[in-house]
């Protein structure tokens, strides 16, 4: 990227290659797409609309934060 155009980039802005639609997060996280509308109302997860009634758009980065390790010991049956 040369400098002019790192300069129009916000550093809040996530690549589009990076942005996944509601039903490939869900996919991503085995989870329901009603889920993933829950954690974004909830503010668990971070979303973003394109345009003002656009689409809904997650970050990958923001899908793996949800991710945690399991410590030995953790899960319980």
């Amino acid at each position: 990227m040369d400098e002019r155009n790192a300069k129009r980039r916000s550093p809040h802005r996530t690549p589009a290659r990076e942005l996944l639609s509601v039903a490939t997060a869900a996919e991503y996280l085995e989870v329901s797409e009603r889920t993933v509308h829950r954690m974004i109302n909830s503010g668990e997860l971070r979303a973003y609309r394109i345009r003002k009634r656009g689409m809904i758009r997650i970050a990958r980065v923001d899908l793996e934060a949800l991710l945690h390790e399991v410590k030995p010991g953790d899960v319980r049956p």
